[in-house]
């Protein structure tokens, strides 16, 4: 059995809303009869061994919703795919089963077929490394009992055998679980439509220390300027000044005074005591039965309501107390204690929500523990107070411990006592985490957060496609400032905000959106959405207002389960599918417009430099537009990019104003354009900011590095862009051919390691006819499972047996410093053409620029 792919999902993605992890099996020889003859009988040694652990897992129902169960004795054998499937749920139900018995909340596994000897087995995950470490063991335990099954175990999970690092993740799983207020924040966050994070999980790190609220509590809601973080219940931002209040009772005493609610007596000298004479000389003068409390509180300990600090009726057991505390805290402090019913009041947004009775404290018979009184059985005078103090303390979430004979009675009369204060209360230990209550006060948590029905959001566009979504996310960002936004772009060239660059790479995936979302200075963000990181990682967001599909081509096939075009296709298509307002496709592409079917109730844009506007308005209903290239007025020459929209046309500029499609060589960069201002539209930026960006966006290295920067400081031409694949090459030659030279052509490119023979082969071959000089190598950095030299002297190979002279192929290698090869065999009139790597755009520009005449050989 191999394991061809590990994938894990970090956010919602195709094939879940879920966080989940995803393995590629692969029979190898001889597999499929062992176990399709032994699966049943592993499955019931593996319910015995769990039942030896003293883990509870429905047995029974593993696998229960795979394609087909086993094949009984006598009955048709399954198919070696069907076997495998059944295998692939069987170990995803598993792995679920076993963070379920450690108590994490997961519930979603799937397997899916991939072929006559590959499934994709699927689980749910919470925490990823107890869900990494359950699906490892899931399969250590179903390997151990097939003999003749292969497997590698992962070193990385402790344990030897499979029984032992079942043992040993049983002790350590249960650390993981998420606390089961944040479940409920989360939740309340889904009802109201406000997107969350965990930011202690993937992509983000576990924080820890004693300042610290609520382990595995930390939470953000909301985006860029909107964004509220939240540890426990505690907002960060609205409340920060009462974190000192939780880990300090002598602050927490003062802000209870301030708030001038009624407390327990305390003595004169109310400051924090250490010295012993002087507490037992405080509880002489307040008088016996008195409450020690430690004043500090470490960020391990609980903060359970209900467990009050026993009454101490005698010297003697206020010196056994006093002792006692001092093991963890010497000051403490010393209040007389109250006797009579004892209460948990929550006030939640403002208002106060309801009270639960304490366990044990029950001066009353009649009134039960655990019993929940709502706002109308209050006293107003007493729900206004304590809403008050909520008010001014600027808290969302507050717990009161009060003892109080009778809510109902004015608070004077009832001796209504504050005794404690909690400025964020776990509500997992305040109130069943299913009940009514609980979702009622984790919902008016986040309606206080953000108020008025805010959600949180700011505008988001999701740009994908195979080609030119780098070009368009940089105009739109542009057309965004112009509008008076201040944009976050994650792109293949980097993290920029607000028009500054603030994280170099290629970050258009989870990494760059979160970068996005985590600037309190953005609002508004342009997402550059490329298919790796949807693929291997899924989404940082749940929706996006606009989505845009400039094209799909047959590029980076055979990765993360993707083998056909289809399945390219559908995995953009996931992407727009997540727009909620508007979706730009381009009519000339056949892929994107497959996608029509799928975008039902939001605005449709097409885009199309080859069919008018009628045409592409007559596939669409009232609510369509369409950007096309034509000429509105008189001048025979003069095309213009042009928007359609509820039988208007508006010109938006002529080609010849837009610096980057010069003069309208640049077709791509037309179509981009074209798209760009069809996702501005659709998020009501006006036509004035559209197009000054335009007016504004050229081909220099400065404006859109990487894509179509020329050069022309020597008697040749130079063009550099990132020109990966056959149909970017194409695009790129026939704009050169436009553009026009007297010389040669001399092409500077390179194969990924990582690709087949094959797809090497055709990426060299395309442009063998329209290129006099070929200057061949790898990409630097790794060699991707390929033999240094392996992959350029494949491309020389492939370019020979096309007739390609030997004396027109210059191989580099180490591909280093390939650029000054190319441009060194350049002559006047030349046209030299460089395709950089994704990180080389930098050092290549360089290379370029800072190019001595003299190694030329002039």
């Amino acid at each position: 059995m191999q394991v061809i792919e590990r994938l894990m999902y970090i956010g919602p993605n195709r094939r879940t809303e879920r966080t989940a992890i995803e393995w590629h099996l692969r029979w190898e020889s001889g597999e499929p009869d062992r176990v399709r003859t032994g699966l049943e009988r592993a499955r019931v040694a593996v319910a015995e061994v769990l039942t030896g652990a003293g883990v509870r897992i429905d047995t029974d129902a593993l696998a229960a919703g795979a394609p087909g169960r086993v094949a009984e004795p006598g009955s048709a054998p399954a198919s070696d795919g069907k076997t495998l499937a059944l295998f692939g749920r069987l170990l995803a139900d598993l792995a679920v089963g076993l963070q379920q018995a450690t108590g994490h909340r997961v519930g979603f596994a799937d397997v899916l077929p991939a072929g006559p000897d590959d499934c994709r087995a699927v689980a749910e995950y919470e925490h990823p490394d107890t869900g990494a470490d359950a699906m490892e063991i899931a399969m250590r335990l179903l390997t151990a009992a097939l003999p003749g099954l292969g497997w590698e175990a992962d070193d990385d999970v402790p344990g030897g055998d499979a029984e032992e690092s079942l043992r040993q993740f049983l002790q350590r799983a249960p650390g993981s679980v998420l606390p089961r207020d944040a479940d409920l924040l989360i939740a309340a966050a889904e009802s109201l439509d406000i997107p969350w994070v965990k930011l202690e999980r993937a992509p983000y790190e576990g924080v820890t220390g004693d300042f610290r609220i609520r382990p595995h509590g930390l939470l953000k809601f909301g985006h860029g300027v909107h964004q509220q973080v939240v540890d426990g219940t505690l907002s960060l931002q609205r409340s920060a000044r009462l974190v000192p209040l939780l880990f300090d009772r002598g602050k927490r005493r003062a802000a209870l005074k301030d708030l001038a609610l009624p407390l327990p007596r305390e003595p004169r000298d109310a400051r924090p005591l250490t010295m012993t004479r002087r507490v037992v000389r405080a509880a002489s003068e307040l008088g016996y039965p008195v409450v020690l409390k430690p004043v500090r509180r470490i960020a391990s300990q609980s903060r359970t309501p209900g467990r009050s600090r026993p009454p101490l009726a005698d010297e003697a057991r206020l010196t056994v107390e006093l002792e006692r505390l001092r093991r963890t805290d010497p000051e403490v402090l010393i209040e007389a204690h109250v006797a009579g019913d004892a209460w948990e009041v929550l006030v939640a947004g403002g208002e106060t929500l309801c009270a639960v009775r304490c366990p044990g404290r029950a001066k009353h018979p009649d009134v039960g523990n655990g019993a929940v009184i709502a706002r109308d059985g209050f006293h107003p005078e007493l729900a206004e107070r304590l809403e008050s103090a909520a008010r001014r303390l600027e808290c969302g979430l507050l717990r009161f411990s009060l003892v109080s004979d009778d809510l109902a009675a004015p608070p004077d009369a009832a001796g209504t006592t504050v005794v404690s204060m909690d400025p964020a209360p776990q509500l997992d230990h305040l109130l069943p985490p299913d009940s009514v209550w609980a979702s009622r006060a984790a919902e008016r948590f986040l309606r206080w957060l953000f108020p008025d029905g805010g959600t949180g959001r700011i505008p988001l566009v999701a740009i994908t496609g195979t080609n030119g979504k780098t070009t368009t996310a940089r105009i739109l960002e542009r057309m965004a400032r112009n509008d008076g936004w201040r944009p976050g772009l994650a792109s293949t060239g980097g993290v920029y905000l607000n028009g500054e660059l603030r994280e170099a790479g290629d970050l258009a995936g989870t990494g760059g959106h979160h970068l996005v979302f985590e600037s309190r200075d953005v609002d508004f963000g342009v997402l550059e959405t490329a298919r790796g990181g949807v693929a291997h990682s899924g989404f940082m967001f749940d929706a996006v207002d606009v989505g845009v599909c400039i094209n799909v081509t047959v590029d980076h096939i055979g990765e993360f389960g993707i083998d056909t075009h289809a399945d390219m296709i559908a995995l953009k298509r996931s992407i727009v599918a997540r727009a909620r307002r508007g979706v730009v496709l381009n009519a000339d592409s056949a892929a994107c417009m497959s996608m029509l079917p799928f975008a039902e109730g939001v605005r449709i844009a097409l885009c199309s430099l080859r069919e008018r506007a009628g045409s592409l308005l007559n596939q669409l209903d009232c609510s369509g537009a369409a950007c096309v290239l034509e000429n509105p007025g008189p001048d025979p020459g003069g095309a213009w990019l042009v928007w359609h929209e509820g039988g208007t046309c508006t010109p938006v500029l002529p080609v010849t104003d837009f610096p980057a499609s010069l003069d309208g060589a640049a077709r791509f960069n037309l179509s981009n354009a074209q798209h760009a201002i069809a996702a501005a539209r659709l998020m009501g930026i006006g036509f004035d900011a559209i197009a000054s960006a335009l007016r504004g966006f050229d081909s220099r290295y400065e404006t859109n590095p990487g894509r179509l920067n020329l050069y022309d400081e020597y008697p040749f031409t130079v063009i550099m862009d990132y020109a990966h694949n056959p149909d970017g090459m194409r695009e790129l030659l026939d704009c050169a051919d436009r553009l026009g030279y007297s010389g040669r052509r001399i092409l500077l490119f390179a194969g990924t390691g990582n690709r087949t023979d094959e797809e090497i082969a055709t990426h060299t071959l395309f442009p063998v006819d329209r290129v006099d000089h070929f200057v061949v190598r790898r990409y630097p950095g790794k060699l991707r499972n390929r033999q240094p030299g392996e992959v350029p002297q494949l491309m020389r190979r492939v370019l020979i047996d096309a007739g390609v002279s030997e004396d027109c192929i210059t191989v580099v290698d180490p591909p280093e410093g390939a650029a000054t090869v190319a441009l060194g065999l350049a002559r006047p009139g030349d046209q030299v053409i460089l395709a950089p790597g994704t990180y080389e755009f930098e050092t290549m520009w360089n290379e370029i620029v800072s190019f001595e005449p003299a190694a030329r050989g002039d």
